[in-house]
């Protein structure tokens, strides 16, 4: 922290460099803080700085912690954390297009980072395109780590004439639930119990604790407690959850987590709740079905592949743990 505080007020060896601040709350100096950072030029008519002022305000994003480094009172570099729900924040940087951004961004970052209060996340997330290197050292150099290469996946939802099932059809022994405040806490102990030997991202487990997970879940996309189900057997132990929320702005549906505690796996379980969420896609208004998957994630990969999923789109994502 020392060094960022010596940049911060303007001493130490980076006493001529260019000065890390927050940005002004004004709408033009927003809007050129939003250029550098959406495009890496200085230009705040250009139309993806519009399309992204409108999408904060769809998704009530804060933009309050935006940070440019200028020269002469120009921004050349800028980063913004967006705090999420669940302990969790997400951060966007201005493109690192050659190797010599990579230390101004790499401060920029760090002063946006660090300008969180202890108790606002425990981890703050950052997507990459895969042909971005100078982005990902940038990261790196800030205290980031690569997490997981992630990929998107989309199927459109089948139509059908019948009303979807009461629930999925499990084998013997088995039985689903759906969420309430009352089976939160079964709920978050089934999450914990799919987390062991997951190969879906595993760098996150410790890092959070399990109502911010939950809390995190919930957050994205409309929540509705219809669309979570619990699989328990026949003495209450967890051996699935699946966890679907309506995204209504894209008419889609997001799987935003399916997990097996480690009994219940290659036994066709996840296919069926799989199945079943595709059936519950259009009486919820939702035209697809989408999720990320982390690539290393073999059996998952092949189960949304063998169900027609395909893959849209791909990020790399970096996390840096807050504790």
């Amino acid at each position: 922290m020392t060094r960022l505080r010596d940049n911060l007020t303007g001493a130490g060896p980076f006493e001529s460099g260019p000065r890390i601040r927050l940005a002004d709350a004004d709408d033009m100096s927003r809007r050129r803080a939003l250029a550098v950072l959406l495009t890496g030029r200085d230009r705040p008519n250009d139309m993806a700085v519009g399309h992204f002022v409108n999408y904060a305000a769809e998704h009530r994003l804060a933009l309050d912690r935006l940070w440019i480094a200028e020269v002469g009172g120009r921004p050349i570099a800028a980063a913004v954390v967006v705090v999420a729900p669940g302990r969790s924040a997400m951060l966007f940087a201005s493109p690192c297009n050659d190797p010599t951004a990579t230390p101004v961004t790499a401060r920029v970052v760090e002063a946006a980072v660090d300008s969180l209060a202890d108790d606002e996340a425990a981890i703050v997330q950052a997507l990459v395109d895969p042909d971005q290197p100078d982005t990902q050292v940038m990261l790196e150099s800030a205290g980031f780590g690569h997490l997981a290469d992630l990929q998107y996946m989309t199927r459109r939802s089948p139509r059908s004439r019948r009303p979807p099932a009461a629930g999925p059809d499990l084998p013997r022994g088995l039985r689903a639930v759906r969420y309430d405040e009352s089976r939160r806490t079964a709920f978050g102990q089934a999450v914990l119990a799919t987390y062991e030997g997951t190969l879906d991202c595993p760098g996150l487990i410790g890092l959070r604790r399990v109502d911010d997970i939950l809390d995190g879940h919930m957050a994205t996309g409309q929540f509705d407690p219809n669309l979570w189900l619990l699989v328990e057997d026949e003495s209450g132990q967890p051996a699935a959850t699946m966890l679907l929320n309506p995204l209504p702005l894209r008419r889609a549906m997001e799987l935003v987590y399916l997990g097996l505690t480690p009994g219940f796996r290659g036994l066709g379980l996840g296919k069926t709740l799989l199945e079943y969420g595709l059936a519950l896609a259009r009486p919820n208004g939702a035209t697809e079905l989408v999720l990320a998957v982390d690539a290393n994630n073999t059996p998952a990969v092949r189960l949304y592949t063998s169900l027609r999923f395909v893959t849209d789109t791909r990020k790399r994502a970096f996390v840096r743990a807050m504790v």
